[in-house]
């Protein structure tokens, strides 16, 4: 709360009290706590009255709650009518099972079923193939297998093995030899 709004609310407190109003009254006027009022009573340096003393009896703040909850109150506004913290009376509904406040919502009116048709399934996308051509020399692939302008090495093989002496190089690298630790 800024200060300027604090300041008001105390003068019109002060007001309200030097009126004669109740702290509960001043409280639902207000909306505040009747615990601020008090407080704010205190630091205002306002008379005490013995009418401010006594408190309502449990029994009756549950009744008036409950009055209060079927009339359709929120929980908010039944803690500012009793003058009471908003925890305090989520405390009280739970405690004594008041049941909670439903929203009443007018059902949507049912739209006609209308058939959609399925979806076919779409068919699996053509890749373009390289084509199969026997290769007797190396067989390195060069270029993307999916892709227009793939091919394979196709110079001299070394004996025993599937690549030439260069794209060998590049398929098996030794690796690097560890020098014994000293």
């Amino acid at each position: 709360m800024s200060p300027s709004r604090r300041s008001a609310l105390q003068r019109e407190l002060g007001l309200l009290w030097e009126a004669g109003e109740p702290a509960e009254a001043i409280a639902a006027a207000l909306r505040l706590n009747v615990r601020t009022v008090r407080r704010w009573r205190l630091e205002l340096a306002l008379p005490a009255r013995a009418s401010d003393v006594p408190r309502e009896d449990p029994e009756d703040r549950l009744a008036r709650l409950r009055e209060l909850r079927a009339q359709g109150r929120s929980r908010d506004e039944c803690a500012v009518a009793l003058g009471v913290s908003h925890g305090t009376i989520s405390g009280l509904l739970h405690r004594h099972r008041i049941p909670a406040l439903r929203p009443t919502k007018a059902p949507e009116p049912k739209r006609p079923q209308v058939a959609v048709p399925k979806p076919r399934p779409l068919p699996p996308p053509v890749l373009p193939r390289a084509p199969v051509v026997a290769v007797r020399g190396c067989q390195y692939p060069i270029g993307q297998p999916a892709r227009v302008g793939f091919y394979f090495c196709g110079k001299p093989v070394v004996t025993g093995a599937p690549y030439c002496r260069e794209c060998r190089d590049l398929c098996w690298q030794r690796p690097p030899r560890r020098e014994a630790a000293a």
